[in-house]
C-alpha cells in the first residue's frame, strides 16, 4: 500500500500502484461491512461489484484531493501514511453514512429513543435487570445469570432477516417492538441496552452500518474527540524544548510553510548541505511523532496549526 501513497504524493500513479488502491479499498469495505450507500450516487442495487467498488475509489481519491489530505500526509514519516490513509478513508465512509441518514430520515439516536420507549413500556413482555450503572434487558424464558457479548450477539444477529425500514415510514415502532423481541429470545440471557440498541439499529438499518477498526467509531450526530488545548500546549511545549533555535527554523521553513520545496531548494535558502538539512529533519520528524500522536485526522491537523502558531511566536 506504501507504494500507492508514495506515487500519490509524487503525482505520478502507476498502473501497479493504482491496483493496490483498489485491492485495499475492496478489502476494507468487505472486512469492514460498508454498504453501497457510501457512494456519491443514488444506488438501485444492495450489493457491491467490481465497478461499484472502482467508482467508489476515484470518489475517495476526488476527495483526498479536494480536501488537501495530501498535505497532512507529506508531513509524515513513511511509517505513519499507511494508518494516516486508512483513518481518512474510514473517516470519509463515516460522512457518507450520516450524509445517507439525513437523507433517509432515521438516525441511530432516534432508533434507540423508540427502542427504550418500547422496552419500558412493554414491562410485560421486556424485563429489566439494574446492576449499578448498567440497565441490561431480558425475556421471561431467558437466563439472568449470563451477559451475552457483543461477538456472540452478533453472531446470532447474523442469522435474522434484515427487515430494512425505508425513508417515509410510519409505523418504526412496531418494526422495533418486534425486532427486540427476536433478539432478546435469539441471545436467551442479559443483553446490555447499549449493545442491544446497536444490535437493533445494525438488523433494521444494515445500509447505514457505522465503522470499526483500530480507529475510534464515531457515533451518529457527532465529531472525533478532540484533545483540549491544554494537552496540544502542553505536547508543543515538551517537542520545542527538545528543539534548539536552528532546528525550530528548520521546522517552521520545511516542515509546516511550503512543503512542496524540494529538499535541494530547500539547502540552498537555508544555506545548509543538502545532506545535513535531511539528518536534522529526519531528527525533528522522529521527535514529533515519537512525543504526539494523533486519534484522528482532525485532531492531526489542530495540532500542526497550533505547532505552527507557536513556532511563529519563537520569530
Amino acid at each position: 500500500m506504501t507504494q500507492f501513497i508514495d506515487e500519490l504524493l509524487s503525482g505520478s500513479v502507476s498502473s501497479d500502484g493504482y491496483g493496490q488502491l483498489l485491492r485495499l479499498i475492496k478489502k476494507q469495505i468487505v472486512h469492514r461491512r460498508w454498504p453501497p450507500s457510501i457512494l456519491a450516487e443514488t444506488a438501485s442495487e444492495d450489493t457491491w461489484s467490481e465497478d461499484r467498488y472502482s467508482a467508489f475509489a476515484h470518489q475517495f481519491l476526488i476527495h483526498i484531493i479536494e480536501k488537501n489530505k495530501l498535505v497532512l500526509l507529506k508531513h509524515l514519516p513513511a511509517e505513519a501514511r499507511h494508518a494516516y490513509f486508512l483513518m481518512f478513508l474510514a473517516q470519509y465512509v463515516a460522512d457518507r453514512i450520516k450524509h445517507h441518514q439525513r437523507q433517509s430520515g432515521l438516525s441511530f439516536a432516534q432508533l434507540r429513543r423508540s427502542a427504550v420507549n418500547v422496552l419500558q413500556k412493554d414491562n410485560k413482555i421486556f424485563l429489566r435487570h439494574q446492576s449499578g450503572s448498567r440497565t441490561y434487558w431480558y425475556r421471561s424464558n431467558s437466563q439472568t445469570d449470563i451477559v451475552i457479548t457483543e461477538a456472540e450477539l452478533g453472531e446470532l444477529i447474523a442469522q435474522l432477516p434484515s427487515p430494512h425500514i425505508m425513508p417515509g415510514e410510519t409505523r418504526i415502532h412496531l418494526h422495533v417492538k418486534e425486532r427486540l423481541k427476536d433478539i432478546l429470545e435469539i441471545a436467551g440471557c442479559l443483553v446490555e441496552e447499549d449493545l442491544l440498541a446497536r444490535m437493533l439499529y445494525r438488523n433494521l438499518c444494515p445500509q447505514t452500518i457505522t465503522y470499526s477498526a483500530s480507529f475510534e467509531t464515531i457515533p451518529d450526530d457527532s465529531q472525533p474527540p478532540v484533545p483540549v488545548q491544554d494537552n496540544h500546549q502542553k505536547t508543543i511545549i515538551q517537542i520545542l524544548a527538545s528543539l534548539d533555535e536552528a532546528d525550530r527554523l528548520i521546522l517552521k521553513d520545511y516542515f509546516l510553510a511550503a512543503p512542496e520545496m524540494s529538499l535541494k531548494e530547500r539547502a540552498l535558502r537555508l544555506s545548509m548541505p543538502k545532506s545535513t538539512l535531511h539528518h536534522r529533519l529526519t531528527a525533528i520528524k522522529t521527535i514529533i511523532f515519537q512525543t504526539f500522536t494523533p486519534i484522528s485526522e482532525q485532531d492531526g491537523l489542530i495540532f500542526l496549526e497550533k505547532l505552527q502558531s507557536a513556532l511563529d511566536d519563537f520569530h
